[in-house]
């Protein structure tokens, strides 16, 4: 005689079974979630960040240029950046110290010091990406414009379990995806008369300072130039006393200004 399952078992694996197939249900309650608390949240997390000092390395693909190399990033808010870039077995490529007024690029390859304004033009001229000194900063350090945005979002969905603010400003869409738990920005998109992301900037493997969130992965596409650029951080130091903005360029060194 076979034995046959109890009805009550087989209720349970039934039931189980019905809401394993069933859609997934987001745990954000977007009743209670406040857009302007979590802003704040990302707003006073980055306050948080006074210096900010971080090593790995830095891949590039573009048209002109596609390689890997080291690179040491110092940053002391608001108002200087210091970017070291080293090839392989230690071979400095090039430094750049950045203010908000000046900066100076030495460019070891061609054993040339660049001098200018911080202006949109030059650094794209030397970083090879649209963003201007602020989101340069940003970007480098891990945070996101969001916090700077001086109106609520357009609308507020949910996302894969993550926030989704949208903000319209004429043509230009930018989208945040947020994970709430964290207030971190994992995804940040702009687009300019819903052709697609012009700009699409993605932060990863985020690592928890204190109250404060910061990735170790960060990538940047800019879609129109067909450009991109990866960060990986292998070490990442916060609120550092100190840190040191100088770099050495050779007497000999072709000066330029532009």
């Amino acid at each position: 005689m076979k034995n046959r399952p109890c009805p009550r078992v087989l209720s349970l694996f039934l039931t189980s079974l019905a809401l394993s197939c069933s859609p997934r249900s987001s745990a954000i309650d977007l009743m209670r979630t406040s857009p302007e608390d979590i802003i704040h949240r990302m707003e006073m997390n980055h306050h948080e960040v006074a210096t900010f000092q971080a090593s790995g390395s830095i891949s590039i693909e573009s048209r002109e240029f596609a390689g890997t190399a080291s690179i040491t990033v110092a940053i002391k808010r608001p108002d200087s950046i210091l970017i070291k870039i080293e090839g392989p077995f230690g071979i400095d490529i090039g430094s750049m110290l950045m203010t908000r007024g000046r900066f100076t690029y030495y460019d070891s390859r061609e054993n040339r010091a660049i001098t200018g304004s911080s202006t949109l033009k030059n650094i794209r001229s030397i970083l090879k990406v649209d963003l201007d000194f602020t989101d340069v900063m940003d970007v480098l350090s891990g945070a996101t414009p969001l916090w700077r945005e001086t109106y609520p979002p357009d609308s507020v969905s949910v996302d894969d379990d993550q926030l989704l603010f949208l903000f319209k400003k004429d043509s230009t869409r930018a989208r945040y995806w947020i994970d709430p738990e964290k207030s971190v920005v994992t995804r940040y998109e702009v687009d300019e008369d819903e052709t697609g992301p012009v700009l699409e900037t993605h932060f990863k493997r985020f690592s928890q300072f204190k109250t404060v969130f910061i990735p170790r992965s960060i990538s940047i596409l800019a879609h129109r130039r067909n450009r991109g650029l990866s960060l990986y951080y292998d070490d990442i130091k916060i609120n550092k006393p100190e840190l040191d903005f100088s770099f050495v360029i050779p007497r000999n060194a072709k000066r330029i200004n532009w």
